[in-house]
């Protein structure tokens, strides 16, 4: 039996072990940057449109950074209407305000080319509904784009014949119920041998008030789960348990399961660099099967490629969701989204299939992907 791990949840008053700190340093980075880009968004806004702040710009800044935090705080305790549209409304702003960020740094950097050149400069309230006007239209795309289901087909060689689905970042809570159910007919359509979920499955243990995961029996394959972060933040033990009680899907905590000729890996997911290595050590794999390791970030693929693992499906990525955050993910991992190759090895990084926070896509796409596994 496993000990249990140190988690943090924001549905539970309690806290403990190391995960106490990294959260507090979490929700703080977090906070911090909330507020520097509310206040560099709605100053350069008031600048552009002549307004002069007052208490109600204050007061709207001071809101607007908290609200997501706060929407998510009051999730996890309450469950009705106005809290559900609180959350909407919070997890909106966040896209939208990170859309009016990325327009408002492209006409500092027009403006800049304007001052060196001495042209004509657009007047400032022009200017202002211009840069409001391509941050509405780039949200309303990035809404619509949310709403797609890619499928994606990886074609993969392999000693036995096998179509396996993997489902990654779903968010549930994040995203809804309904959501899960397209995403659950759409893997049914591929009619897949068995069904991978490399992690963050679901968001909130709200969820399993709502029986929200029992809609995974209507999957017509086997299914196996890995946790993700989002996992341990709303219990992992919690998870495990309701699902057991529930559903037929079996979550794999550090160790393997043989199916059809496969061994199917699932490692729990961990901030320790070394997790993926130290993880494999300690099970004793038969080399001579195909093996598949589930593990929600892209990290420890040289460690997967040196224990024999000759598959390992990841995510966590969300290839940035929205652009250009797909810069700043590529700056923490160097595998972000797609197939990548070591002698023996391959890795794959989902895009993920869901959502977290703003129900937006820009410049990344929701998928499923498809690994058509083929005798050689």
């Amino acid at each position: 039996m496993l000990a249990e791990q140190p988690r943090f949840c924001l549905s539970c008053t309690s806290f403990t072990g190391y995960n106490f700190l990294i959260m507090s340093l979490f929700l703080l980075t977090f906070l911090t940057i909330c507020f520097a880009v509310n206040y560099y968004v709605l100053r350069r806004l008031y600048s552009l449109f002549k307004i002069k702040p007052r208490i109600g710009f204050y007061l709207l800044f001071i809101s607007l950074s908290l609200s997501f935090v706060l929407a998510k705080v009051l999730q996890s305790r309450f469950d009705n209407f106005l809290i559900t549209a609180f959350d909407t409304l919070a997890c909106f702003w966040m896209g939208l305000g990170l859309l009016l960020l990325t327009c408002l740094a492209a006409y500092e950097i027009i403006n800049l080319f304007i001052v060196i050149f001495r042209l004509a400069p657009a007047p400032k309230p022009l200017a202002g509904y211009i840069v409001s006007a391509a941050a509405a239209i780039l949200t309303v795309y990035s809404m619509i784009n949310a709403m797609f289901i890619n499928i994606t087909t990886i074609d993969v060689s392999a000693p036995v014949n096998a179509d396996i689905v993997q489902l990654c970042d779903i968010h549930l809570g994040s995203t809804s119920k309904n959501f899960l159910r397209r995403v659950i007919e759409k893997t049914n359509a591929l009619d897949p041998d068995v069904v991978l979920v490399t992690g963050d499955l679901i968001d909130s243990r709200r969820e399993l008030k709502a029986g929200s995961l029992s809609v995974l029996n209507d999957l017509n394959a086997p299914v196996f789960l890995t946790s993700g972060n989002h996992e341990r933040y709303a219990g992992i033990r919690q998870i495990e348990d309701f699902l057991k009680a529930i559903t037929s899907v079996q979550f794999l905590r550090n160790e393997f399961v043989d199916f059809k000729g496969l061994q199917i890996i699932g490692i729990d997911d961990s901030g320790k660099k070394d997790q993926v290595a130290a993880r494999l050590a300690e099970l004793k794999l038969d080399g001579e099967k195909f093996s598949i390791l589930m593990y929600h970030r892209p990290i420890g693929f040289a460690a997967a490629a040196e224990a024999g693992v000759d598959l390992m499906l990841t995510g966590h990525t969300h290839n940035g969701q929205i652009f250009p955050f797909n810069f700043f993910v590529r700056r923490n991992f160097p595998y972000t989204k797609g197939l990548f190759r070591k002698p023996g090895c391959l890795l794959y990084v989902s895009a993920g299939t869901g959502t977290w926070g703003p129900a937006m896509r820009l410049g990344s796409k929701n998928q499923i992907t498809l690994l058509k596994l083929r005798k050689k």
